[in-house]
């Protein structure tokens, strides 16, 4: 048994919540947290500038963009000791007509708490952190509700700050939710031996064990032997 620990910005340092949002989604409850496994996805998708929007037929037709998103040294696995808990680390910096922009860099953790829950840190160069807390809930078979809310610490640049990550984040994950809204969930996946593809594999045997007996043919994927 296990439950999520306390967000301990807001226990111990004062940090308040500055916004929130919520999707719902229309895929199998899995897709949602092995985006932060998925590190092969990031520039694809997300490279784009978020000032560009999240419809993908159209950011996909810009050619020419005066700025841009690249995200790099992604990591994903899970914890040796904690066996419902992952970890995982991105950077992200922003480049202004091929330029890189110190001040606009940041790097990224995040926690991974059983089948639902994720703590992500933003720890920006402008010594404003940030902590995203996502949450994903089951309604209904392939209909999942996914919640973020953004703390920060209680002033005006914390806010600010906070509401300028949940702005773009939102904006990333409705990208993502446009996949994920039209991706087929199948019983053998098929993978290569790239290190993106391992790491989906690695998170596909940790998530399995959050499946009960009677989660049936839709589990069936996760409890395979991907050893092939």
């Amino acid at each position: 048994m296990y439950l999520p620990r306390e967000i301990e910005e807001i226990k111990e340092q004062g940090w308040v919540v500055h916004g929130r949002s919520e999707h719902t989604v229309y895929c199998h409850i899995s897709e949602i947290p092995e985006n932060g496994a998925d590190i092969g996805h990031f520039n694809p998708v997300h490279q784009v500038n978020a000032l560009y929007g999240s419809d993908l037929q159209q950011i996909n037709k810009s050619k020419q963009m005066l700025s841009n998103h690249i995200w790099s040294n992604a990591s994903w696995k899970a914890d040796e000791e904690d066996w419902y808990l992952a970890t995982g680390t991105l950077e992200h910096e922003i480049k202004i007509a091929g330029y890189r922009v110190p001040f606009l860099q940041t790097n990224h953790s995040f926690e991974q708490i059983g089948p639902g829950v994720v703590y992500l840190k933003s720890f920006e160069s402008a010594n404003a952190p940030v902590v995203l807390y996502v949450l994903v809930v089951p309604v209904a078979p392939f209909t999942t509700k996914l919640f973020h809310v953004v703390v920060s610490r209680k002033t005006l640049i914390g806010k600010l700050q906070a509401l300028t990550v949940i702005s773009i984040e939102n904006i990333m994950v409705e990208r993502d939710i446009v996949i994920w809204n039209n991706k087929k969930f199948t019983n053998r996946s098929v993978f290569s031996s790239s290190y993106s593809d391992e790491l989906i594999k690695k998170f596909r045997r940790w998530y399995s064990q959050f499946y009960s007996e009677n989660s049936g043919a839709k589990s069936r994927e996760l409890n395979a032997d991907f050893s092939w």
